[in-house]
């Protein structure tokens, strides 16, 4: 099946990636049962084992030798520098201390990465799996603890991205351009931010003008025709900063990939798998008057790829066509009106459009070319108040409406009306075992036009248990929902204005702790599960045409586990983590379906990611590995089809060149260091061994 074929298929009957099957037969079909744990079970779970066992003996053995530093001053005693995110509760928080599980990923890791996309800075994150169609510049999306892509919220600066279209998000042609650092929060939000958030959010933070003149240029090339280059300029004027930037990325993407048909196996090239990436930025920030800053930012990208498609043969081929463009502006004004009282309002505008085309699909023009175009308006006040010094308060407002116009949709708007109330608590005990208590309660009502009310509550709780190692018991419990996308409702001829919005209930729990160990050893456990209902699937009928109904129960369950070891201050960090996790259909209205209680497509029971960053200056070294185990390619979970596991390795080296006056670094990658040959989806070949150089310029 071509990418044209899927696409086509996807635009005429718009579903949930892993909602329909299709065949794979290999060449060594692999036995498995319910899951397969080889990989836990002799290489993660002694490697945790031995760090933990390891950890707990130095910690006890180092007991009375720290009986000094418990009595000290609680500032003296903290082991870690708390780092800090926005989206979890909108405003500043520790990471340490709130209910869910989290990871940061900074600027200088997602400069390590093998182009300039969000796409491969995403690759290895505890509980998500990076769903691609090919190398860089192909179609990405994400799932979040076994979720689907549009079950993922994607913010850009506390903003929302998603797209009304399906409630879906690109990654492949999101550049990295003035990325200060990702946030990505496992767990649902819906009680934070409404609609989508049931897996998780990941939120892009963008960098702000600096108070100094400022040049910085990046000149990239690499393998296949890869090419191209970025001019960034901060310019403060007196209480305003300006940050202006443009980035243009190409590559011709004719990688090699080995294809295998049972018979045979030769080395082919990419077809029709070319790309060309654009971005223009303009941030500013003013400080008007006292305790107040305003922000605005405008980003403007454009894209013209091939769709190359499934590669079913030697032979295979199309000339299928994306281009995407997208506008988002936003503005906020931060006011700090008193010391207790904070005030926020912000706006945000988002344009974007895809037209897709298609030269050999069949029957007249116009159906060989699907044009959309989906533009929102969100208007958010906030107020935070601080009743006393371990108690705020959060109220605010959101009002969004949103439009589409479509050769394939029925021309429709939606607005959305919310109110959103949540408190924090942070009690400190004076004590070494129970240290502190935070609490997170927070409730939403969101009402969007033509769709009943929803109510979205959670409740987060994170315990300090044991000062000395900082160990923490973090949970959270609350419900979410997603409201069905413009396609749900509006596929001319097919789609169904009686759609009620999914609903899930996530449920996850976890434990957290940090040891001096010649360094720092953070390490992480959680368990989750997300219970969701009323899920809408697109199914055909007697007649063959495909409509979407809220028929499928799906419980996605399963562990994470996290290990960061920070070694001769910090120049030293040797990560893992560890992903086992079931996504099931449990609930279906057919009492003859065979894909109950099934694994849904696609999605690997077992994720695994272990890597080194050496830096020894002026060179820095990072080594990346990941594993994935198997996928069903059908929805019956047959056997003998199965997406097989694999494992890839990444390689970054990056030299200071010359600090003053001019900074200059150069950053040498090679991507799938060992040529695996792998498929995320069926006949979807991912490329072999690529190199990249970058060479970066400050002034």
């Amino acid at each position: 099946m071509k990418l044209a074929d899927i696409l086509k298929h996807v635009l005429r009957k718009p579903s949930r990636e892993g909602a329909h099957s299709q065949r794979l037969i290999l060449s060594r079909p692999l036995s498995c049962g319910h899951w397969n744990g080889a990989f836990f079970m002799h290489f993660v779970r002694p490697f945790f084992f031995l760090l933990i066992f390891f950890a707990a003996t130095r910690a006890l053995a180092q007991q009375n030798a720290v009986s000094d530093t418990l009595s000290a001053p609680a500032e003296a005693r903290l082991y870690t520098l708390p780092e800090f995110v926005v989206s979890a509760t909108r405003w500043k928080a520790n990471v340490n201390t709130l209910p869910s599980s989290v990871t940061v990923i900074t600027a200088d890791e997602l400069s390590t990465g093998k182009d300039g996309t969000l796409a491969t800075a995403l690759e290895g994150v505890p509980g998500l799996f990076l769903k691609s169609y090919g190398g860089p510049g192909s179609v990405a999306t994400t799932s979040i603890r076994g979720m689907g892509a549009e079950h993922t919220l994607v913010l850009v600066d506390g903003q929302r991205y998603n797209n009304v279209r399906d409630g879906q998000v690109d990654f492949g042609i999101m550049p990295l351009q003035n990325v200060e650092r990702v946030e990505v929060l496992r767990g649902g939000f819906s009680s934070m931010y409404g609609t989508d958030a049931l897996g998780g959010i990941i939120n892009i933070v963008t960098q702000r003008p600096g108070s100094v003149y400022r040049i910085r240029g990046e000149i990239l090339t690499g393998s296949y025709g890869m090419h191209g280059g970025q001019l960034t300029a901060e310019l403060p004027i007196g209480r305003i900063g300006l940050l202006l930037s443009a980035r243009r990325e190409a590559a011709r993407g004719d990688y090699e990939f080995r294809f295998q048909d049972g018979r045979s196996s030769s080395i082919l090239r990419r077809q029709n798998a070319d790309y060309v990436l654009n971005q223009l930025q303009l941030f500013a920030d003013a400080v008007p008057f006292a305790g107040s800053t305003i922000r605005w930012s405008t980003s403007y990208s454009w894209s013209d790829r091939g769709s190359p498609g499934a590669v079913l043969s030697e032979s295979s081929f199309n000339l299928a066509r994306l281009r995407d463009a997208g506008l988002q502006s936003q503005a906020s004004l931060d006011w700090n009106a008193t010391p207790r009282l904070a005030i926020r309002f912000s706006s945000l505008f988002n344009s974007q459009h895809r037209v897709y085309k298609d030269p050999l699909i069949p029957g007249e023009p116009a159906d060989r070319e699907s044009d959309f175009g989906d533009r929102s308006i969100i208007l958010t006040p906030i107020v935070r108040y601080a009743l006393n010094n371990w108690t705020s308060l959060n109220v605010g407002a959101e009002y969004a409406h949103s439009a589409i116009s479509s050769n394939q949709v029925k021309s429709a708007d939606r607005s959305q009306y919310s109110l959103f109330v949540s408190t924090d608590h942070t009690i400190d005990l004076s004590r070494d075992f129970l240290y502190q208590l935070n609490v997170f309660p927070s409730v939403r009502f969101d009402r969007l036009t033509g769709l009943a009310g929803d109510v979205s509550p959670k409740l987060g709780i994170n315990i300090g248990i044991w000062r000395l190692l900082a160990v923490r018991l973090k949970s959270s419990i609350g419900k979410s929902f997603r409201a069905p996308s413009f396609n749900d409702l509006y596929w001319k001829g097919s789609g169904n204005p009686l759609l009620k919005p999914e609903r899930s209930v996530g449920f996850d729990a976890g434990l957290a702790v940090s040891i001096p160990m010649y360094g720092r050893l953070d390490l992480e456990g959680s368990y989750f599960d997300i219970n969701t209902s009323e899920r809408i699937v697109w199914t055909p009928d007697a007649n063959g045409l495909w409509s979407p109904k809220n028929l499928q129960r799906v419980l996605s369950a399963g562990v994470e586990l996290i290990a960061a070891w920070r070694l001769l201050n910090e120049n030293v960090l040797l990560r893992a983590s560890y992903t086992n996790a079931d996504s099931k259909k449990t609930g279906s209205a057919a009492t003859d379906d065979q894909t109950l209680n099934k694994q849904l497509p696609y999605l690997p029971h077992e994720t695994a990611a272990l890597s080194l960053s050496v830096r020894l200056s002026p060179v820095t070294v990072d080594v990346r590995h990941e594993y994935t185990g198997f996928r069903y390619a059908t929805e019956t979970n047959d056997t003998r089809y199965l997406l097989q596991p694999y494992q890839k390795t990444d390689v970054s080296l990056s030299a200071v060149l010359s600090r003053r006056p001019l900074a200059a670094t150069v950053r040498v990658g090679v991507s799938n260091l060992f040529n695996s040959d792998y498929q995320i989806f069926p006949n979807f070949p991912m490329p072999m061994r690529m190199f990249n150089l970058r060479l970066l310029v400050d002034y």
